[in-house]
């Protein structure tokens, strides 16, 4: 922060006096009695320090220097009073093998007495004390310690460090001449506790660097000469001293003075969202403090007026506010603990593909998110676990995060950062280092408010280091549930060092006591604590009254303006404006003589464009303008445009723009004199061979003159060299002479520069103030023309002041009624007089809308709102109407379309239910209330796994199956299973389900279907199969039948089986595959009822129609499989290739169907029992031979048909084959129909079953089939 920004003149504020602004050496600046009642309990001690933590009752300075600082010392001592009341330190670098006389120096330029620092010395005010060589320093308590030196701690750092820690805000850090950065870190440090940072101005320090290094990171207050560095000192010690009774005192704002602070505080939430009233009221208040201290107000009065009057001020308070202390691997020791506690119990059975996520609560410039993402790395490295890393970093100052995506920082981080880091994780370039694109991708930067946006989730980690202390207790309390609610469970929380979680002990506990980690518990309560306690909104206390009016004489300015710029464009030489990396950044005026564009991919670059008769000169010219910052000038430049040829000069002037961060040069092409034609002249024009030769001699005789002048001229310059050493040596000692009156000389221009100063300043704000109303003038009024949108504007007196383009159809308005009373109008609403509504908001001053609609049935919302001004006056009413006549159209179709799918829903035969993506029931039919003995509203958002779980024991299965359905991106998705409910009746159900996909939300179509009596038909089919064959069994044991009579009963027992398939077959056929078709048709006619304009009734009448026609689909696939009607259709080949595909797809393997020489009329009953085996030597396959290839084949012999399958699996023993009860019922069905069968197996090459079917004439005479 420069010198001249915080001196800058106010309004509604007293104004300083720009002189002294401008040189504070030269003046002295009193400040009232009540700026000192009011300053005293702002910048008081926080309310829970102890005595130990306190700062000492007066300020301390740090002024830290090394290569050409001893000067600079002597300049500040030499102008500084003896009695301040503060302490000086004076760290300087000095060589540890020579004995240091800078106590001695120092003592003959200032009455104040000055000591070299032993070990254990107190401090007290007005000492100068002076750090001696071969020790660190710190101070602690008021009382110094003598450290043995360490080669990777920096003195100055080291003593700021510890300064600002024990200090706090009544440390004084300033940096002068030097190399390296040293000191740079340190006043960051010191200004994060709220002290105050002085650099002396690079240009006035022999050694910039240390100077320049401060300020590049950038937490610097004021840069001054050192002698304006001695008055800064001044004026804060006589303020300082003359309240260091109060200092010592809690912070309790005098009498009056409360409510300023709070009109403070509301307009810093307006301005960021921060709401610092949940932040230590102490902290605050000394930031309010020391910004006033910085521009010299003395009232917390005059500092609102300020701070309203300049904008740019709020933000300044509020970067201030946002206390920013952070470096790379702060703490080291808890990076450690992180590696060895933390991470790997992150890791620990951690699925690969799982995302790890962390968040570092105020990360303020980024260094401790990048440090976390570097500790991640390294901990990673070598690891064969490589899972997606996200890791967010969120502060409340925009300017942090902007800072912290660029990931650039000076070169002072090598002090925290190791070599092999930097060399790993960096990119070193001249102005510093880069965090590594690699590290930076997985860093993701975001502005959040603590107080008021909601948290991430799904944390495995979150940093809130350092943060909490600064807020109030109340603010912490909200803080920790919202923590535990964003950590995953077993997630870590690290705080700082001097932070608990207070009294959430049931929501963490430690992993680490001394690093202060903690590990989340599975209890307490995990939702959002945190409440807004104010509106976002401005408060009434907060508004001032704006700044009186600059700028009275508007138009003449106006005119002089538009006059600068014709006479620019006209008659101003070209030129174009250049970066330091020589591109083009703007141009003026024609420059096609100067500069081209060449071929090949174009360019900004100006020495591309440069033409190349010119671009030596050109180049030099520039590239010395950027090494000296200092315009130059080259004459003689010849142009060459076309057949015209003049002379230019160029001028390089540097561009020292406040607004714009990077250098910029201007380079201006004046033409110099008229152009001229170049003259065209023949090459070699006819002459004789005498006069051709005469020409050679005389062009001979010119060269060997020119050999001889220049001869002459090098000898001569040989001398002038001589002569002017000579000279140079008398200069130089003249210039020593000078030298003194060169700095009185300097003294009087600086004067003069302050005076001319503060002329621009006041020119500037003028022109400012002008350029801001213009710009308000401009946007206002094209907001007004372009925004498409009825506004009118109305008086107190509800007359019409202004509207908008649009307004005139709605309220039938025309141009001349500007002025015209509001009740006289007779607008094209339905209102009957809106003149009531409009007095109802003019006597509450509270907003009002209703929804109207125009003649022609169009909706609208109007709202009616005070016009209030910036002094926060009602000057009126705005009234805006909101198109919202599509929203009420859609809302309708919506409503028709949800009606309809209701009703469609409701005409299901089957029990239905909808359900969300939660999983949560929206939506159920009769018979799904009927089935689960519920009503619709007990039934509507229960967890449906849940309730079938309870009712039916289903919540395992239908859980895992919708997730795995949820989980599935496309839609018309499918799912089925059967599942056999106990309890005291067992029942059996089928549960199938798909999903759907309307306008990108998912949900699910469940049917629940009670198949109990289907499967006790089966039941009794089975127990009839077995009694009968044990009938079977025990007659032939008894009786001994004969073998017919066994084969009869056999027959008679498949039979049955078939017969009772082929009925529940055409149950589920005619039955419920007929409603299914009714209610698709009643579908196609609905939807073909429904208006052209429903799009969204007719998509989900669609999606109906779609779920109805798949589960026909699916009925008619069940039945199918109970009884395949394809025999009688199509015939045994086409039952048996369509198996065969069947099977294949279902089961995953490569299986394929043959046929050769088939007889015509195969037996219905052959055909069918020859079905029925291939269905049980596929389920064989599919049970006991693995993935493996099968072949099914069928073909005609001499006397009848030859069926086999084959599978190339494992196999089996012949012996240990044949005691299934799979082979018996298929040796059973070839008996039936008197064929044999045969099967082939053998251990690791699979199995072969062959049926070999006689076809006598007696069998195929009445039921053949194709």
């Amino acid at each position: 922060m420069a010198e001249q920004s915080i001196n800058q003149p106010t309004d509604g504020a007293p104004e300083p006096d720009n002189q002294t602004a401008a040189h504070p050496e030269t003046a002295s600046v009193e400040l009232t009695q009540a700026a000192l009642t009011t300053l005293a309990p702002v910048v008081s001690d926080t309310p829970d320090e102890t005595q130990e933590d306190r700062p000492l009752p007066f300020n301390v300075v740090g002024i830290g220097a090394s290569a050409g600082g001893i000067e600079a010392y002597i300049e500040v001592l030499q102008h500084l009073p003896p009695d301040t009341g503060m302490a000086y330190v004076i760290v300087l670098h000095l060589s540890a093998d020579q004995k240091s006389h800078l106590r001695e120096i120092l003592s003959r330029h200032t009455p104040m007495p000055v000591l070299e620092i032993e070990n254990g010395m107190e401090i007290e005010p007005d000492f100068v004390y002076v750090a001696p060589p071969k020790f660190l320093l710190r101070l602690d308590g008021g009382v110094f310690h003598l450290e043995a030196p360490d080669s990777a701690k920096r003195s100055i750092d080291y003593f700021f460090y510890s300064l600002a820690t024990s200090q706090k805000n009544r440390a004084i850090g300033i940096i002068l001449s030097g190399m390296d950065s040293d000191g740079a870190l340190g006043m960051r440090a010191i200004k994060g506790e709220g002290g105050i940072t002085m650099v002396q101005t690079p240009e006035t320090a022999h050694y910039p660097d240390m100077p320049r290094s401060s300020i590049s990171v950038d937490h610097v207050d004021i840069i001054s000469p050192p002698s304006a560095i001695a008055a800064q000192l001044s004026q804060l010690s006589r303020l300082f001293r003359e309240t260091n009774v109060r200092l010592l005192q809690e912070g309790i704002p005098a009498d009056g003075e409360e409510q300023h602070v709070t009109r403070i505080l509301s307009l810093l939430r307006v301005v960021s969202g921060v709401d610092f009233r949940l932040y230590k009221p102490t902290t605050i208040r000394r930031r309010i403090a020391r910004r006033m201290l910085l521009h010299r107000i003395d009232t917390l009065r005059d500092y609102i007026a300020f701070l309203h009057a300049n904008p740019t001020e709020v933000r300044e308070l509020n970067e201030d506010a946002l206390i920013n202390v952070t470096r790379f691997f702060r703490d080291p020791e808890v990076f450690e603990a992180l590696k060895t506690v933390v991470l790997p119990r992150i890791f620990e059975n951690r699925d690969p593909s799982q995302q790890v996520r962390i968040w570092v609560a105020g990360c303020s410039s980024g260094e401790e998110v990048y440090s976390i993402a570097i500790c991640l790395l390294e901990y990673l490295t070598g690891n064969p676990i490589e899972p997606p890393i996200q890791i967010f970093g969120t502060d409340a100052s925009e300017a942090n995060i902007q800072k912290a995506r660029i990931g650039f920082y000076a070169e002072t981080i090598a002090e925290d950062v190791s070599p092999e880091r930097l060399r790993r994780f960096f990119i070193k370039n001249e102005k510093g280092y880069q965090v590594a694109k690699r590290v930076r991708d997985l860093c993701i930067f975001a502005r959040q408010n603590l107080c008021h946006d909601p948290p991430f989730s799904r944390m495995d980690i979150i940093s809130c280091r350092n943060v909490l202390i600064y807020f109030g207790a109340e603010l912490q309390r909200q803080l920790m549930p919202t923590f535990h609610y964003a950590l995953r469970p077993n997630g870590f929380l690290v705080l700082g060092t001097s932070e608990t979680i207070r009294e959430f002990s049931d929501l963490f506990v430690l992993a680490d006591r001394r690093h202060k980690i903690y590990s989340r518990t599975a209890g307490g309560i995990p939702p959002r604590a945190l409440v807004d306690v104010l509106p976002r909104s401005m408060t009434p206390d907060m508004v001032a009254v704006p700044p009186q009016q600059l700028v009275e004489n508007w138009g003449d300015l106006e005119l002089q303006r538009a006059a600068d710029r014709i006479l620019l464009a006209r008659y101003a030489p070209p030129g174009v404006v250049v970066n330091e990396r020589m591109e083009i950044v703007q141009s003026r005026g024609r420059i096609s003589p100067f500069l081209e564009l060449r071929p090949g991919t174009a360019t900004l670059d100006l020495m591309r464009m440069t033409r190349d008769s010119i671009a030596p000169q050109v180049s030099a010219a520039v590239r010395r303008a950027i090494e000296h910052d200092m315009p130059v000038q080259v004459q003689g430049l010849r142009i060459t445009d076309g057949d015209v040829m003049q002379e230019a000069t160029l001028e390089v002037l540097p561009i020292h723009s406040v607004g714009h961060r990077a250098k910029c040069y201007l380079l201006v092409f004046a033409p110099q004199g008229r152009p001229e034609k170049r003259p065209v002249v023949e090459a070699f024009p006819a002459m004789s061979a005498e006069d051709k030769d005469r020409l050679i001699a005389q062009m001979r005789h010119d060269l060997s003159s020119t050999k001889l002048y220049l001869q002459s001229l090098l000898e001569e310059r040989d001398a002038k060299n001589q002569e002017l050493v000579s000279a140079n040596e008398e200069i130089q000692s003249a210039n020593e002479e000078l030298q003194s009156t060169n700095e009185e000389l300097e003294t009087t221009k600086e004067e003069l520069q302050s005076s001319n100063e503060e002329l621009h300043t006041v020119n500037d704000e003028l022109q400012n103030r002008n350029t801001v109303l213009t710009q308000a003038s401009n946007d206002l009024l094209n907001l007004i023309n372009s925004v498409n949108l009825p506004v009118l504007m109305l008086s107190n007196e509800l007359t019409i002041r202004h509207f908008t383009p649009p307004t005139q159809r709605v309220m039938n308005l025309r141009p001349s009624d500007v002025g015209r009373p509001f009740s006289e109008l007779r607008v094209n609403l339905n209102v009957d007089d809106l003149t009531p509504l409009l007095m109802e908001v003019l006597e509450s001053l509270s907003s009002q809308e209703i929804e109207v609609q125009d003649r022609e049935g169009h909706w609208y919302l109007l709202r009616v709102r005070p016009y209030r001004t910036t002094e926060n006056k009602i000057e009126g009413l705005v009234v805006a109407l909101v198109d919202i006549d599509q929203l009420r159209r859609s809302q309708q179709e919506l409503r028709a379309a949800r009606d309809f799918s209701r009703s469609i829903i409701q005409g299901v035969p089957l029990p239905l239910v909808v359900v969300d993506s939660e999983l949560k029931i929206r939506a159920t039919n009769p018979a799904f209330c009927q089935l689960s003995r519920l009503r619709n509203g007990d039934l509507e958002n229960r967890f449906l796994p849940s309730l079938a779980g309870t009712l039916w024991g289903l919540d395992e299965p239908l859980r895992e199956n919708l997730q795995q359905l949820r989980g599935s991106p496309t839609a018309g998705k499918i799912f089925e299973f059967e599942h056999a409910a106990r309890g005291e009746t067992p029942r059996v159900f089928y549960v199938r389900g798909c999903a759907l996909e309307p306008d990108g939300d998912q949900y699910f179509l469940v049917t629940i279907e009670d198949i109990t009596s289907h499967r006790e038909a089966e039941r009794v089919l089975t127990t009839e199969k077995d009694r009968l064959a044990s009938e079977v069994a025990v007659t032939t044991q008894a009786l001994g039948r004969s073998q017919d009579e066994l084969r009869a009963l056999t027959v008679s027992l498949f039979t049955s089986q078939e017969e009772e398939r082929r009925r529940i077959a055409r149950e589920l056929h005619d039955d419920i595959s007929q409603r299914l078709a009714a209610l698709e048709i009643n579908g196609d006619q609905v939807d073909k009822s429904l208006p052209g304009d429903a799009s969204a009734a007719k998509e989900g009448m669609q999606r109906i129609r779609s779920g109805l026609a798949k589960l026909s689909e699916d009925v008619r696939t069940l039945s199918h499989r109970i009884h395949p009607s394809i025999i009688e259709d199509l015939g045994l080949k086409a039952a048996l290739r369509t198996l065969t595909e069947e099977f294949g797809e279902r089961e995953n393997m490569i299986a394929t169907f043959s046929s050769e020489d088939l007889p015509d009329g195969i037996p219905l009953e052959a055909a069918t029992a020859l079905y029925r085996i291939t269905q049980e030597a596929l389920r064989n396959v599919s049970k006991h031979a693995g993935q493996t290839h099968t072949r099914v084949s069928l073909k005609g012999t001499t006397d009848g048909l030859q069926l086999q399958v084959a599978d190339f699996g494992h196999g089996f023993e012949s012996r240990d084959g044949r005691s299934g009860l799979g082979l018996v019922s298929m040796e059973e069905r070839a008996r039936q129909i008197g064929a044999t069968l045969h099967v082939q197996s053998k251990l690791g090459e699979g199995t072969r079953v062959t049926i070999s079917v006689p076809l006598r004439a007696e069998n195929g005479t009445e039921t053949g089939v194709p």
